[in-house]
């Protein structure tokens, strides 16, 4: 019984470990091949960003794991921005705008 159990029990894990998963959020279809979410809202509903305020957001602790947070997003409720983390510091949306808009000024001018 015990190895039957056991045998079971590594042939879940293992399978485990090759599954993958695709999910689409908001109707009842399947998400394209090359997508691993999908949100559907109908037309009707969004995304909405977990929202901090900039002390909350600065509260975050990334310490030694700068690297694997490299995208993540939130709305920053204190300057109504959303904000990505670049690895080093937050980055806001208008930040990312602005800095487009110099770089195609400059080159416009030069």
């Amino acid at each position: 019984m015990k190895q039957i159990l056991l045998t079971m029990t590594t042939l879940f894990m293992l399978s485990a470990n090759c599954a993958q998963a695709q999910v689409t959020i908001g109707e009842l279809k399947d998400p394209e091949s090359f997508s691993i979410l999908e949100l559907e809202g109908g037309g009707t509903r969004g995304l909405r960003l977990p929202q901090l305020t900039q002390k909350q957001r600065s509260d975050l602790d990334f310490l030694g794991h700068e690297t694997e947070a490299l995208g993540l997003q939130i709305f920053n409720i204190t300057t109504k921005c959303v904000e990505t983390w670049n690895g080093v510091e937050w980055i806001s949306l208008l930040q990312q705008w602005f800095a487009q808009l110099f770089r195609l000024l400059r080159l416009l001018l030069e």
